[in-house]
């Protein structure tokens, strides 16, 4: 088993050891007792269970990220874990709606659950053209509204107690109560206790710069004690006095960790990036945590295809920020925009290419070339593509559709490497 697989896998055995409790050490049931009854109570516990890791997760604990494969594939757990645990209590409610909602526990329940439909409801609503017309959420009003997520758990702990549940005081029970009390001092700790232990690095805006329409590149200079790092991670950033973006804001570094400023590139594309691009100002302070993700061509000794869309040329501008001397394999880099006017950077990569002969850049236009296609790295590149380790950064429909075309075309999914942007 991989280092980065251990993560979901243990999500899973943990999940699935509450009904192997069950049948091991079958509780009292009475003679009365249904077999819906004990597929909802089943179903609601391992839900808890699954909410109870998933407020865990939400502390983005550091020395977790290397069991799941970086920050951003923790958050994805998360979100799979929640909408898991919420299926099983829509399954819960139907297979115990017979039970009328008229005792104080049962009410709790409902409104347990009425609260966990708004919060999916909120973060599905961007992906979804209806929805995202009638719930859209500024983001900073949707973390806020995420907050909740402890409060509607803790109602539905509420709810289990107070309904006589059949696992009530025995081992099953025990152990969900367990996972309860772990997600709660989690939950706790974040809401509360975070702010007074956690302390974000301190910097200030030096520059502020326009490198193509629609793109932002902030120069942050450390007043402090500057952030480590390693070339290609991401850092949480936000900045204290302007009130649209105290929310702190996931960012790739694009810099190199022996430069004394960091540079961050940003799209604007959301309403926190827009308020970005109207309020901030050079000299504002700004308050750094990371770094996060496991994006990292230097774990691999294959020869490398790295693939960037757009604005995901950022990490690899940090790969190629850091380079010291010629690549002891080669690789080759693909830069993927429309138009020649939005290729950020691409100097860079151009002068990193002439100074490292293993270095190889190439620009693909889509408005002149078309899409590119895996394809065509196979008449490109020299050598077989599955004896390559592959690096994607972009759109999700692009980092999606490269990792089946180069599946299709013989490439190891473990050869296959990139990060996820979406933290909604």
């Amino acid at each position: 088993m991989q280092k980065k697989t251990f993560g979901n896998t243990a999500v899973i055995l943990l999940t699935l050891l509450y009904p192997i409790l069950w049948l091991t050490v079958l509780p009292n049931l009475k003679e009365d007792t249904s077999i819906r009854q004990i597929i909802g109570e089943l179903l609601s516990g391992s839900a808890m269970i699954l909410m109870a890791i998933g407020l865990v997760l939400a502390n983005r604990p550091r020395w977790l990220e290397d069991y799941f494969g970086g920050l951003d594939k923790m958050y994805v757990t998360h979100r799979r874990m929640a909408l898991t645990a919420y299926s099983f209590l829509i399954v819960h409610m139907i297979m115990l709606f017979h039970f009328p909602p008229d005792q104080p526990g049962r009410i709790m329940g409902v409104a347990s659950l009425f609260g966990f439909t708004l919060l999916i409801a909120l973060t599905l609503a961007p992906r979804i053209p209806w929805l995202s017309r009638v719930l859209n959420l500024a983001y900073h009003h949707w973390r806020n509204t995420h907050r909740l997520m402890g409060i509607f758990f803790f109602m539905g702990f509420i709810h289990f107690t107070w309904v006589e549940p059949i696992a009530m005081q025995t081992p099953p029970g025990f152990y969900m109560v367990l996972f309860v009390f772990l997600g709660l001092i989690a939950y706790l700790y974040k809401q509360i206790i975070a702010r007074f232990v956690q302390r974000p690095y301190p910097y200030e805006v030096a520059a502020i710069h326009h490198p193509a329409a629609g793109i932002i590149e902030l120069l942050l200079k450390p007043t402090g004690k500057q952030i480590p790092f390693q070339a290609g991670q991401f850092q949480f950033v936000h900045f204290p006095e302007v009130p649209q973006l105290k929310e702190p804001h996931p960012f790739t570094i694009s810099s190199a960790p022996q430069e004394n400023q960091l540079r961050l590139a940003i799209k604007a594309s959301g309403d926190w990036t827009t308020s970005l691009k109207q309020h901030l100002k050079p000299g504002m302070k700004a308050k750094v945590m990371g770094g996060h993700g496991r994006f990292n061509y230097k774990d691999s000794h294959l020869a490398q295809i790295w693939i960037a869309g757009g604005i995901g040329v950022t990490p690899f501008r940090s790969w190629v920020r850091d380079m010291r001397r010629n690549p002891q394999y080669p690789i080759h880099f693909f830069y993927m925009v429309r138009s020649p006017e939005v290729a950020v950077f691409w100097d860079e990569f151009e002068q990193a290419a002439k100074a490292y002969p293993n270095f190889n850049a190439h620009l693909h236009l889509s408005s002149k070339d078309g899409r590119l296609h895996a394809k065509h790295l196979d008449l490109l590149v020299e050598g077989d593509l599955s004896s390559k380790a592959v690096y994607l950064c972009g759109p999700a429909a692009l980092i999606n559709a490269f990792s089946e075309q180069l599946q299709e075309m013989g490439v190891p999914a473990a050869n296959i490497h990139f990060e996820v942007f979406n933290f909604r």
